[in-house]
Parts: structure tokens; sequence; C-alpha cells
């Protein structure tokens, strides 16, 4: 009896011993592929499924790798089984790590889009159920370009399937946006993405400041609680229809449901297009302020401070030096600075050599544009003679002028 016993442990841990090796996948598949032998892989693949019990994420993750290369390689008599095989495949990695981020529905959508037979409601609800229900990324950009297709393909179609094409043109949108910086290497493609929905001709006919308006009325009174969905139709209502006072309702919205760099931009736009620049400064200026990404603060600030130069020069100059902080080697803010002096002396009621003191500044500013760059340097020149030519009382010879200036210059300029 124990000797039986010592042989059916001795089987079993052989049993065990054996499983183990076979449960160890190739780490790579380069050479299977390289020297023709991808079956080998498919029948490593096989005996995994046929006999591993612990199968663990990291190991079933290849089998995707392995089918896929069947189904691209498939011949048109094996193409339906090699595609059934990688869709059982996408639904049990699904099954076996709920947990897990496999983006297992998208990629059977997509997959399944390759068949023009397949129901294209089915696919919108399968892509709805990625989106909304799993949750998944959509990572790859023709998933979420697949979404909006189907989803305006089915609009006004016989499939009876409720598409409203303006909601669902802001959902990929706000998806594309935030996936352009969750995945830096494929930002240039959610860009093109976004770029081909904005012009979509569908989206150009349907996409009008009625039907956002009519948006925001839902959203309003369905007390939706998205802040990315208020601050995508804010945005589209700056973009097309700044001038309707729904721009202002939505911005207040937007604004109240979270204060961000953006939606503090857009809120005082929404109060300068229907109050005032006065009423609209704290939220422009904090806009600036607390924007993190310094490509679109220099850039906001740098607009900002053309508003700004017909009301008051000085917050203009302030704008354009956090410009150039935020974007030091942008040449066009120092021709910018330019301007600011120039506009200061009607604003500051500058006369005869303070006057020429402003000009002297503005000459001196934009010299600095060719320091930051050197192709800028003809047209610096240019300018800086440009606002010298405008003084009446140039430096005598072996004598400097010396002039105080008040207003927000307020120092002593010497020339």
């Amino acid at each position: 009896m124990r000797k039986y016993i010592q042989i059916l442990l001795l089987v079993s841990f052989l049993s065990v011993q054996g499983q183990n090796e076979n449960c160890k996948l190739p780490d790579d598949f380069q050479d299977y592929y390289r020297y023709g032998k991808s079956e080998g892989l498919l029948e490593l693949w096989q005996n995994y499924e046929a006999n591993c019990t612990d199968i663990t994420f990291a190991e079933y993750a290849k089998g995707e790798q392995i089918l896929r290369y069947e189904y691209d390689n498939a011949t048109a008599e094996t193409r339906k089984e090699k595609q059934q095989q990688l869709l059982e495949y996408y639904f049990k990695f699904q099954k076996f790590f709920p947990e897990k981020i496999t983006n297992a529905t998208t990629k059977r959508a997509l997959l399944l889009a390759e068949d023009k037979d397949f129901s294209r409601v089915e696919l919108y609800a399968l892509l709805q159920e990625a989106m909304f229900k799993r949750k998944e990324q959509f990572d790859d950009p023709m998933a979420l370009k697949l979404y909006f297709d189907t989803a305006l393909g089915l609009d006004n179609s016989d499939s009876k399937v409720a598409i409203n094409s303006v909601e669902e043109y802001l959902k990929v949108k706000i998806k594309a946006l935030q996936n352009a910086k969750l995945f830096p290497a494929k930002a240039v493609e959610f860009e093109n993405l976004i770029q081909y929905i904005s012009t979509h001709s569908k989206i150009k006919e349907r996409v009008t400041c009625e039907s956002l308006e009519k948006t925001i009325q839902n959203v309003i009174e369905n007390k939706v609680n998205d802040f990315d969905l208020y601050l995508a139709l804010t945005n589209e209502m700056y973009e097309k229809c700044s001038r309707s006072a729904s721009f202002l309702t939505i911005a207040l919205h937007t604004y109240k449901l979270k204060e961000t760099a953006q939606s503090s931009f857009l809120f005082g736009m929404a109060k300068f297009k229907h109050e005032s620049l006065e009423r609209a400064e704290p939220y422009l200026l904090a806009s600036v302020d607390t924007e993190e990404n310094n490509n679109v603060k220099a850039d906001r600030a740098s607009n900002l401070a053309m508003i700004f130069l017909g009301y008051d020069p000085g917050k203009s100059a302030n704008l354009l030096q956090k410009a150039m902080q935020a974007d030091p080697k942008n040449p066009n803010y120092p021709l910018l600075m330019g301007e600011v002096y120039q506009a200061s002396i009607s604003f500051c009621d500058l006369k005869d050599k303070q006057a020429d003191a402003a000009y002297y500044l503005a000459s001196q500013a934009v010299l600095e544009a060719a320091k930051v760059d050197t192709k800028y340097t003809a047209a610096a020149q240019k300018k800086s003679i440009e606002y010298k030519a405008k003084m009446k009382t140039p430096s005598a010879k072996g004598k400097k002028n010396a002039v105080e200036l008040g207003c927000w210059i307020n120092k002593t300029v010497n020339w």
C-alpha cells in the first residue's frame, strides 16, 4: 500500500512538472515566423489552452499575437475559421480577466467590422458596450473612427436605432482629445481623427448653433453631471456660436462644475462677448496662470494680450511677458511687444519726448526677436527702423535724451 501511494505521488509530480513546462509560452515569436514555424506556435497555443489549468494574464495575452498572425495570413478558404478563433479568444480573454484592461470588446468590434455582412446595428451595440459598459480605452484611433462612422451610418437609416449625431460627435471628440494626452505616441493620429470628424459633411450639416442649443437645453434639463461633455459643448459654442446667449449659459454651467484653465478661459470669453472685458478679466487671467501646458499657456497669453491691447496695454505687456516665459523661443512675442509700446502712446496720453521714448522702447523691444531666432533679424531690424522713424527728437550728437515715463511703463528711458 505504501509503495502504491509513492508511485501515485510520483506520477502526480511528473504530471504537474510536465504541465508547468507546457504552460510557459515563448517570449519571442520572431524566430518561429522567420523560419516558417508558425504552425508550431499554434500547436503550443492549442496545447496551452487544452492542458493548462493555471492560466495567467501574461501567458494568455500571448495568444493574441499567435491567433492574429493566423488570421492575417489566412487563405480565402480558412479566413472565416481563423476569424472565429480570434473572436472566441477575445471573448475568453475578457471572461478570464475581467479586472484587467484587455480592450477585448473593441478588438472584437474591429474584427467583425471587416465582415461587410455583419449587422451595423450589432456592431454599434458592441462598440457602445466597449465604450460605456466596459469603459475600454479605445487606444486605437481606428476603433474610435469605427464608432463614429458606424453611428453616423445608422443616423436616419432604416435601422430604427435612435442616433443623435451631435452627441455622438461630441463623445468621439472628447475621447480623442483625452487619448491624445494619454497616448502621446499616437497623438498625431488622434488629432487627425478630430480633424476628420470635425470636417465630416454630416457633422458640418448637423452640428449647428440650433442643434447645439438643443443639446445644451437637454443636458441642463436632465441635470447631466458630465464635465467633459459640458466642456466639449462649450468649446463648440465658442468656435461656432459665440454670439449666442447659450454660449454664456453653458460656459457658466461648465465653470461651476469644475474650475480649470480651459473652463475659466471659455467662461471669460463668454463674459467678454456678452458683458464686458472688465467682467471677463479675472477669468481670462486665471486661465493663463493656471494653465499647465506651456505651449497652450504661451499661445493663450499672447492672444489675450492682443485683446487687451486696445483696452490696457499694460495688461497686454504683462501677458506677453508670461507668454515669453512659457515659450522663450518664440520670436513673435518680442515683435508684439513693439505694438504694445506704440499703443501706450495713446493710452497713456504721451506727448512729444514721452511719445518718442515709447517709440524708442518699441524699436528696442522688436530687436529681441532676432536674438531669439536669427531668421527674424531682417524683420526685426526693419520694424525697429520704422518705430525710430516716428521719433521727432532723436538724440543729439554727444548728448543723450533722458525721459521719465509713468503710466504702466514707469521707468526712465535713455537714448
